[in-house]
Order: structure tokens, then sequence, then C-alpha cells
């Protein structure tokens, strides 16, 4: 039990320590209705591949933008800061459910804001086996509504750990009986739940699972109740958690495997795929493996995959 309990501190620590890593490298996603309202759609990160700056998102999002009644997007840059029209291209892959834009000069971001390296993107699809996974992003119950455009978002970005969500193939034969030892009667996903970009990752969440960068009820900035936060947001007479607005969220791994925990720093962490849906039935969130982010990164950008 004492070897559990240290287990579970250590998540608790860097999950929360991932939060605050993490949060320089979002941005949310605005559907634009008019020229003086916009509304949170989802979530974006800003990071670099052969020395370019773009954004990635999801592609469904970008795609039902004019079923849902808005004429464009705009990203969020931060704290205080306007939200911004990115002016460049915009590249969609359908088929694995990714969006890159890529920005012109003219989107000019504040110091507190940085994109994640290219070097700390995974490129072994295999990594996520046995690590602790977390997802960062901006839900739309803790999102308000701007009536302004030229104002600022208010939203809340919560952050979210859980082990990946296993089919039997997932499993290495040469791994499988450690496996059924260590989890017993596991409850396998079908095998032909996931395409073979995608991997899943247990959710089975309510709004107090979820850790802000705030957590002291004396802070603030913190959520202290997160079921009726924002009290204008669009979610607000839901009584029960939904994960909307997750989409285009950047999913990591700790990389805690073999380090000590007074060791492990955020800087461990590597990003390994890009939340894309939510299966209620199946208690999972759906995400675009980091293989594929590169893949699609250099076709947006007409470079390589190395």
């Amino acid at each position: 039990m004492a070897e559990d309990d240290r287990k579970l501190r250590f998540i608790e620590a860097a999950t929360q320590a991932m939060a605050e890593h993490a949060s320089p490298f979002l941005t949310q996603v605005v559907g634009v209705g008019g020229e003086e309202e916009g509304q949170p759609l989802c979530t974006g990160f800003f990071c670099e591949f052969q020395g370019r700056k773009l954004i990635a998102t999801a592609a469904h999002v970008i795609s039902d933008l004019k079923g849902e009644g808005h004429q464009g997007v705009v990203f969020t840059r931060g704290e205080g800061e306007a939200p911004a029209v990115v002016d460049g291209e915009v590249v969609v892959f359908e088929e694995v459910d990714l969006a890159v834009y890529l920005p012109g000069s003219d989107f000019p971001l504040p110091s507190t804001k940085k994109h994640w390296p290219e070097g700390r993107i995974e490129r072994d699809p295999t990594s996520i086996r046995r690590d602790y996974l977390v997802l960062t992003g901006f839900p739309r119950r803790f999102s308000r509504r701007t009536r302004h455009f030229g104002g600022v978002i208010f939203s809340e970005a919560m952050t979210y750990g859980a082990m990946m969500r296993y089919r039997e193939e997932d499993v290495p034969e040469a791994e499988r009986e450690e496996f059924d030892r260590d989890l017993p009667d596991y409850p396998f996903l079908p095998a032909d739940l996931l395409k073979p970009h995608e991997f899943a990752i247990h959710f089975d969440a309510t709004p107090e699972m979820f850790l802000g960068r705030n957590p002291d009820p004396d802070d603030p900035r913190g959520v202290e109740d997160r079921l009726g936060v924002f009290e204008e947001g669009p979610s607000s007479k839901l009584r029960t958690f939904s994960p909307t607005g997750l989409s285009g969220s950047p999913v990591f791994r700790l990389g805690s495997s073999g380090v000590r925990a007074d060791d492990w720093t955020p800087d461990r962490a590597r990003l390994v795929g890009v939340a894309t849906q939510w299966l209620s039935a199946h208690k999972i969130l759906v995400a675009t493996s980091s293989a594929t982010l590169l893949e699609a990164l250099a076709k947006a950008t007409g470079g390589e995959d190395g």
C-alpha cells in the first residue's frame, strides 16, 4: 500500500506540474459568428517543425465551422491578449483529423507563449505503453463566450491524466504474461474500434478529477465550483461532465519510466498525440498519434519527416 500511495502522490504531482508546463504551448480555437461575437470551440497548440512556427488542432472542428454558423476562427494568444486571425495557410487532413495552420509574421505571440519543439514530439508509437498520459486543453464548460470580439477570452485550461486503453493487439506477445499478471481480467477494447493512426485514453471523469493550474481554493484565479463555473458559459446548465472542447488538445507521456520520482521533471515529457473524439460508451478519448502528426506537419510545410 505504501508503494501505491507513493506512486499516486507522484502522479498527482506530475500531472499538476504538466498543467503548468504545457500552458505556454496552448491556444484556444474561437469560432467567429459576427463582428462582435466569438464562441470558444476547441483546443490547439503551438509547435515547431523544421524551423516553422505552426498551430495544430483537430480537423473536424474546422470542417464543421459553417454548419455551426461560424464564419471563421481566431486563436487566443495568452492571458490578457485579444485573440487574432491567422492570415496564413491552413492545411486540413480530414482522414486523420488534423489541421495545421501556418501563421504569417503578423501573428505575434507574447513572451509567455512558446512553441513545442520538434525534438520533443515522440516518434516511437510504442512509447505510450505503460507510461502515464496527460492531456491538457479547454473544455467548453470552462470557457466564457465573448460578445466583444476585440476583448479577451476568459478560459480555464484543465489537465487530465490516465493510462492508455488497450486492444489485445496493443500488447506484444513477449509482454502478455506480465500484462495479465499486473492487470488480470483487463477489459480490452474491440479490435476494430480504432483506426491505425489512433490510440485511446481511459476517460471516466467527473469535473473534480480535472486539475487547473491554480488548485488552491484561496487563489482568486482557481476554480472552486467546477459545475457552476462561468455562469454565462455555454454548458453552465449541464449537470454531467462532457469533454467537449478538448478536441485538438495535446497528449503527453510523462517519460517517468526508470526515473526516480525526485529526479523527474516536465522536461522529460514528450508529445504523443492530439485528442480528436470522445467515445462515451467505451469511456475513452481517442487521439491521433504523434507519428501521424509529424507526417502531417511535413506535408503541410513541404518538408520531410526525418
